[in-house]
């Protein structure tokens, strides 16, 4: 299980140990059933194509794979991008893509309910197809209504395929924080379980909370400032470990960014468990951070040694960047500090979609033990912030 998200190593016993109190699929015979899976294959997609496929590469080869081994008959649930965006399209990409990697037909069906998909479900049940993916959820309104878990299991989407699927799937984490439609009103009409992304990403989140504090290293980098600001005020209030920043997040502290932000990150200023970088890439000059006056694009090779000291003195190391300005192609603190991550003893940890491409293009995604593939979700897990999918999931269980 673990070499499919990560390197091979001896935390793996450990992990298989942790009790989620979530139903997986060892708890379900799927033979024979229809299966409704709501995935997370949202896509960066550009100009019609797709710019990483590592999302729907890990569940093709997971989840998907072991539904379709044990005899289940799997329709797909995801979004792709967001209304007005460039990436807002439908799913007859993705039903290509996994066509491409399972070996197998994926049909892409461009509806979520009506005649059309009750007769392709029919042409499932009687084996004419393999898989199906349904529309983009986010074309329809009744997905992304502010509305409670009950309310959204009476969607006419929720009704509809609760009607003519046996099985709800639910391995969508990186939008397991968001309280849609497709994410939390099947729980409460049909038998549900997590997938195994999900499960997996639940299980390494749950050993990093639960290890030795004095030894657990947060490096918060990236664009989202507010959700890693979040996370370090939480680890530092609750003494779960230690924080170092980069990128966006850093640049905060040197009074660069929204006024919101700035004052969060100057009220963390002085806490003994935060690193904030002492120097900085500047245009072609490398300044210390007294020195600054405009956004910095990447940290200087001070800095980057003592955050590299910092790794190889932790035990557990969680890195969600870049730590630098890596549309700029400015990578070099990103490279540095993940290349000591990769050759330390750590238990490792990376996530973000950045931090993904960033990996791959390294050539490194295999070198840390867990690449999540949640962003905004992994960071409120981290902060214990309840997950809607999961918290619908729990709701129907009692």
């Amino acid at each position: 299980m673990l070499g499919q998200f990560g390197k091979e190593d001896a935390h793996l016993a450990d992990l298989l140990r942790i009790d989620l109190d979530l139903p997986t699929l060892d708890e379900v015979d799927v033979f024979e059933k229809v299966v409704l899976v709501r995935a997370d294959l949202n896509l960066p997609i550009r100009n019609g194509k797709a710019e990483d496929t590592t999302r729907l590469e890990l569940f093709a080869r997971t989840t998907l794979k072991e539904l379709l081994e044990k005899g289940a008959k799997p329709v797909l649930l995801t979004h792709q991008g967001r209304k007005g965006e460039e990436d807002f399209t439908t799913t007859e990409l993705h039903a290509r893509l996994l066509s491409k990697f399972m070996g197998r037909k994926a049909t892409y069906v461009p509806s979520l309910y009506g005649k059309e998909v009750e007769k392709e479900i029919r042409e499932l049940k009687k084996g004419n197809r393999e898989i199906l993916v349904l529309e983009n959820t986010r074309f329809y309104d009744e997905e992304t209504k502010p509305l409670t878990f009950e309310e959204h299991s009476k969607s006419k989407m929720v009704r509809f395929l609760s009607g003519i699927c046996d099985v709800f799937v639910n391995d969508a984490f990186a939008s397991s924080h968001r309280n849609h439609a497709s994410l939390v009103g099947f729980p409460l009409v049909m038998p549900s379980f997590i997938g195994r992304i999900m499960e997996w990403e639940l299980r390494v989140i749950k050993y990093v909370l639960t290890q030795d504090n004095s030894r657990t290293l947060y490096i918060l980098g990236g664009s989202k400032v507010e959700e890693s600001l979040d996370v370090a005020s939480h680890v530092l209030e609750k003494g779960l470990g230690k924080v170092v920043v980069g990128g966006r997040v850093a640049n905060s502290f040197l009074g660069f960014g929204k006024d919101e932000e700035v004052i969060k990150a100057k009220q963390l200023e002085g806490n003994p468990n935060l690193y904030v970088p002492i120097d900085y890439v500047v245009g072609r000059q490398t300044l210390y951070r007294e020195e600054v006056t405009t956004p910095p694009l990447d940290l200087g090779s001070s800095s980057i040694n003592r955050i590299k000291e910092m790794v190889f003195e932790s035990s557990q190391v969680f890195f969600n960047g870049p730590l630098g300005y890596f549309e700029g192609g400015y990578i070099k603190a990103s490279k540095e500090v993940l290349e000591a991550i990769a050759n330390s003893p750590c238990f490792s940890v990376a996530g973000g979609g950045h931090t993904i491409t960033l990996l791959n293009k390294l050539g490194m995604f295999d070198k840390i033990n867990h690449v999540s593939t949640g962003g905004r979700a992994l960071m409120n897990a981290l902060i214990e912030k309840p997950l809607p999918a999961l918290e619908a999931i729990k709701l129907a269980r009692n």
